[in-house]
């Protein structure tokens, strides 16, 4: 025997072994399900067009690697994604069952598919919607509650054969003579490979996921709930042979409005709440993890432009859709500026009133753009003191001036700098007044179309006309800019003075001119990517503003008459479109070139362009920026890169200590989550999805905190990974509560999977080998595992069928669990659980969609009662030995006593009346015991043996239909029953004759001690049994020696009736060993009874 010292390092050391291969099952775990899937070659452009802008200018060719991949299609990378794998034969050495459950189909209404392709509606239009509320509010969510233990790995008889690492694991139990690990066991120990560790960062604790999983699962059934009310109209048209409009049909009236939106704009604003809860949780959480506002910018980009509609999200960035766009861009300016008598205020707000769509979406990106700065710069306007603080007078001749050290001034400009970005003019100039700065102003106003301002004087009745914006808005642009350049220039031999305003009074001029060059030359603007993509953007739109004005101008010009004010600086306007002209048309691969050029002249120490924030959070937003082409290529090569990266680096790991990493995972899971529930024509995005989300929902499994998250980014993988996966995971959880919990989530996310899962939840815990996984009694938990089909109803017949599996195993066993059979029928299963399932028969849903189910229920039924017959006869032949040790206890006593006291007087018995009538009240009271209990014993067994058909008999007429539950398990079913039937037939054919010979010797003892109280054994027999002294033959009476010697020899009969089929599985020495009993019965009967 090994000591305790030698058990512990042996454990230590098979641990140590364990944590060696943690990388390596991760690696399997995935190949597993990825075996039978082809290599997918990603190629960079299907049309075999190029992506890259095609007037992209010569100067940005030093493109950082990012915005090069971003911009070009991706190369031909092999990508080893998930597949379908089908569970091969399990090994012939194990007793369990196995069961291949047919693959149920899903909800017909889904939601998220795991198909390339998913029902498209053919009425479908994504109406606009123009509201944009930028106010993200914070959701309280309770939380989610977290389980006890962490569970260990689950061992499962079921393996892959046709698995390549089925081969290497058999090879390597031959050669190292280890264990085979299971494919069940690859999942379970790839789940733990992701570290357990919790995180430190706030953006990765419990509350964090949680706001993600309620804003998925709101949007889930939103979605469900409008495409039901889609089909009902789809279903009404069809009917009626018409065609309904969506974007304008309402349903169900609204108790406060009496009006609901289209069914299109219910779609948009579901997505757009979807994005604006996620930007809300980051934003929230950006306070205590700055990563998460660059998460927060995504979801916001993506709220406002699904605003817009999907066009606008899934934009069309190919060549004819580039030229299509800037057709319709050219015709609406045409249109606009054509008004010659409207003035220069009247055409802007007519540009930003336009409906197209090319232009709307300028001023959205602008819209989002300016939102995200205002979000960066709460942090320095909290650091702007109140007007009332500043004591001490500002002077006003140092301000602009190398000898300017107030810092006040440095706060206030960089302020107003954010407010003009965001595009607050009047909001910078009343700070800069009520901080004693307002001479500033007067170069920051300026830049409004001239134009007029109606006010109705009710009143008066009057109508007033304010004149506002500036006529010569050109011209002041032109100076302004060359200003702003000039401070530009002069802040570069400044640098070493923090408290100098150029910089700032530089950019905020650069930026109301629009000189967008000499602002991205600005420190102040190019250390941050948000403030730099924000002049981009915001010059992108004052170059089609300066363009339509010009438009504008140049048609009054070439009117005859009076020159219109301010048309007589062509020369202004001609240089300012000059300098703006790499922004003309707004191509979302001029701001990628912009952005990159912008990046490779910035100094990595003074910006915060980190490589690996580059390659997330912003890569995302520029793919939606540019178009489809950067989609694709995001949705292909990035996750890709993405997940080989993460396998890489942090699976298998002690701990993980970049959070970003799990943080990315993350977004990434749940924006391929939203790319594929609308159906982006991405080739093999559902592939790349079920990849990254495998790996989320593995991290999910690592933490005993987020686990009850799973079911719902279950629901999103493929079926056959979630019938291969998930319920190595159910396996572990043996509360009742939590499995009521995740039984009600699994109901509602994929109730078609449902039954499925539980079948095989169930056969993977019946086929559990040892207690070290579960930390609990082997035998409790295989009892325990048929409580995941006892919550429905509808899951009866699956869990009569089961329990037949479980049973099998015990009347298999080596070892006796005759005893954990009778406790399992009698404390883990329903006693009525027979009439339930033959009463839920008729309205189990299950069986009108699966053939062969209610056949295979009553073969289970008709298994069942069998086994409970059985257990029936071997429990009475348990309380039968009982009853009669007692009576022989108690004989042999009393015929002791009645000796003693004949002993103290007269040897005559008869003399002695009270003594015979003690002994035979006592001696009928215990004989009456025995013969009902064995009895009852005997007519149990004699039930068994004469079962109709033979006892666990298969009917030979019966044509079960087996696929649906799998040839191999009915195969392996028949064989067990075979062998039941050959154990424990021969052991119940022993009871019987036990019971008879063990009866027929205490009847005759108890006649034979008769004569010692001088009594006849034919005298005694009638005191013993009323009904012989009424008449009744000696051999029909159970107190009859002769009564049960009968029974003994019609065993004979029982065992050879063909009916019964009892000598087909006897051995031939068995039989042998029988017919000599049954010869020592009569033998002893002749000589008991001479």
């Amino acid at each position: 025997m090994p000591t305790q010292q030698q058990q512990q390092q042996q454990q230590q050391h098979q641990s140590g072994e364990s944590v060696l291969h943690v990388q390596e099952l991760a690696e399997r775990a995935l190949t597993a399900i990825e075996a039978d899937a082809e290599m997918v070659l990603l190629n960079s452009n299907p049309d075999g067009e190029s992506l890259q802008a095609e007037d992209t200018n010569s100067n940005n060719n030093d493109m950082m690697t990012f915005y090069e991949e971003l911009v070009k299609g991706p190369g031909p990378t092999a990508v080893v994604l998930p597949s379908d794998t089908v569970m091969g034969d399990r090994d012939n050495n194990k007793t369990t069952p196995k069961h291949t459950p047919v693959l149920l189909q899903r909800s017909p209404t889904p939601i998220m598919s795991n198909s390339s392709s998913s029902l498209k509606n053919m009425y479908q239009q994504y109406a606009p919607n123009d509201d944009d509320d930028d106010d993200y509010d914070n959701k309280n969510n309770d939380t989610a509650m977290a389980m006890d233990t962490e569970p260990a790995p689950v061992e499962t008889p079921m393996l892959q054969r046709n698995s390549p690492f089925y081969k290497q694991q058999q090879q390597q139990q031959q050669n190292n003579n280890t264990p085979q690990t299971t494919t069940a066991r690859m999942f379970a120990n790839a789940a733990m490979a992701i570290p357990s560790v919790i995180p430190g960062s706030p953006s990765l604790n419990e509350e964090s996921f949680k706001q993600y999983y309620n804003s998925l699962l709101d949007y889930l059934h939103l979605q469900r709930r409008i495409n039901r009310q889609q089909q009902l109209v789809m279903a009404e048209d069809r009917l009626t042979g018409t065609m309904t409009d969506l974007s304008t049909t309402t349903t169900t009236a609204s108790l406060s409005t009496g009006l609901v939106p289209p069914l299109s704009d219910q779609k948009t604003q579901a997505q757009v709440a979807f994005f604006k809860d996620l930007a809300s949780h980051c934003y929230s959480m950006a306070t205590k993890d700055s990563k998460m506002i660059e998460e927060g910018h995504t979801w916001n980009l993506l709220a406002h432009l699904r605003s817009l509609g999907l066009d606008a999200l899934l934009w069309a960035d190919d060549s004819s859709s580039t030229v299509q766009n800037e057709t319709f861009v050219d015709m609406e300016l045409r249109r606009i500026t054509n008004q010659v008598d409207s003035t220069s205020k009247e055409i802007y707000d007519a540009l930003s009133s336009s409906k197209c769509m090319p232009l709307r979406r300028i001023q959205r990106l602008v819209d989002w753009a300016q939102s995200c700065v205002g979000r960066e710069s709460k942090s320095i306007k909290e650091k702007l003191p109140q007007p009332t603080s500043w004591t001490n007078p500002v002077d006003l001749t140092k301000i602009d001036t190398p000898q300017n050290t107030d810092p006040r001034i440095k706060i206030l400009m960089q302020v107003c700098l954010h407010e003009i970005l965001q595009g607050n003019v009047e909001e910078a100039c009343r700070l800069a007044q009520a901080h004693g700065c307002g001479h500033m102003t007067i170069a920051w106003e300026g830049g409004q179309p001239h134009g007029y301002e109606i006010n109705a004087d009710h009143k008066a009745q009057l109508v007033r006309k304010k004149e506002i914006g500036n006529e010569r808005r050109f011209l002041w642009k032109y100076m302004n800019g060359t200003t702003g350049r000039q401070f530009l220039e002069r802040s570069k031999g400044l640098q070493q003075n923090s408290n100098s305003t150029l910089l700032e009074e530089s950019a905020m001029r650069t930026i109301l001119t629009n000189d967008f060059q000499s602002s991205l030359q600005n420190p102040v603007i190019n250390r941050s990517w948000t403030k730099s993509i924000c002049v981009i953007l915001k010059g992108g739109w004052e170059r089609v503003v300066d363009e339509a004005l010009h438009r504008h101008n140049t048609n009054r010009r070439r009117r005859p008459g009076p020159a219109y004010p301010g048309t007589q600086f062509e020369k202004q306007e001609l240089a300012l479109l000059e300098m703006s002209k790499e922004l003309a048309g707004m191509k979302g691969s001029q701001i990628t070139a912009l952005l990159a050029s912008t990046i490779a002249s910035t100094s990595s120490k003074q910006s915060d362009f980190d490589e690996r924030d580059v390659f997330s959070y912003k890569s995302s937003i520029m793919a939606f920026i540019v178009g489809k082409s950067a989609l694709y290529n995001l949705c292909t090569n990035y996750c890709s890169k993405f997940l080989q990266t993460f396998k890489q680096d942090f699976l298998g790991q002690d701990t993980v200590e970049d959070d970003q990493a799990i943080q990315l995972l993350r977004f990434m899971t749940h924006l391929l989550l939203y790319l594929d529930s609308i159906d982006l024509p991405v080739n093999d995005l559902t592939v790349q999805k079920n990849a990254v989300l495998f790996q989320y929902v593995m991290y999910l499994n690592s933490r005993s905190d987020l686990r009850d998250m799973l079911p719902l980014y279950v629901s999103f993988l493929p079926d056959v990974t979630i019938l291969e996966f998930y319920p190595t995971i159910l396996a572990h959880i043996s509360n009742l509560a939590e499995r009521k919990q995740v039984l009600d989530q699994i109901h509602d996310l994929m109730p078609t999977l449902m039954l499925p899962l539980l079948r095989k939840v169930v056969r993977i815990l019946l086929g559990t080998t040892t207690s070290l996984q579960y930390g609990n009694d082997l035998d409790h938990i295989k009892c325990n595992s048929i409580q995941w089909l006892l919550q429905r109803d509808e899951h009866f017949g699956d869990a009569l069928i089961c329990s037949n599996i479980y049973m099998r195993q015990l009347l298999l066993d080596d070892d006796d669990k005759i005893d954990v059979a009778m406790d399992f029928l009698d404390s883990y299963l329903p006693s009525d659980l027979v009439l339930q399932v033959q009463d839920l028969q008729e309205h189990n849903p299950v069986l009108a969609n699966e053939a062969g189910y209610l056949d295979r229920v009553k073969s289970a039924t008709v298994e069942h009662q069998a086994y409970g017959d059985y257990l029936d006869a071997y429990r009475a032949f348990g309380d039968f030995k009982d009853t009669l040790d007692d009576a022989l206890s108690n004989a042999t006593r009393n015929v002791a006593v009645d000796l003693s006291n004949l002993h103290l007087g007269d040897s005559n018995s008869k003399s002695h009346p009270l003594s015979q009538r003690d002994w035979v009240r006592q001696m009928k009271e215990l004989v009456a015991n025995v013969a009902d209990a064995a009895g009852k014993a005997r007519v149990a067994l004699y039930k068994v043996l004469a079962h109709p058909g033979g006892w666990l008999s298969l009917d030979p007429t019966t044509d079960l239909d087996i696929s649906s539950s799998g040839v191999g398990e009915e195969q392996r079913r028949q064989q067990d029953l075979e062998k039941i039937r050959a154990r424990h037939l021969v052991l119940a054919v022993g009871l019987y004759h036990q019971v008879c010979q063990d009866a027929a010797m205490f009847m005759s003892r108890v006649l034979d001690n008769a004569g010692t109280f001088g009594l006849d054994r034919n005298e005694v027999l009638p005191m013993l049994d009323y009904e012989v002294s009424k008449g009744l033959e000696e051999s029909k009476s159970t107190v009859a020696p002769s009564y049960w010697y009968n029974h003994a020899k019609n065993l004979i009969n029982i065992v050879a009736n063909d009916a019964h089929g009892i000598y087909t599985v006897f051995p031939h020495w068995e039989l042998t060993e029988l017919v000599r009993k049954i010869a020592d019965m009569v033998a002893e009967e002749l000589l008991n009874n001479p």
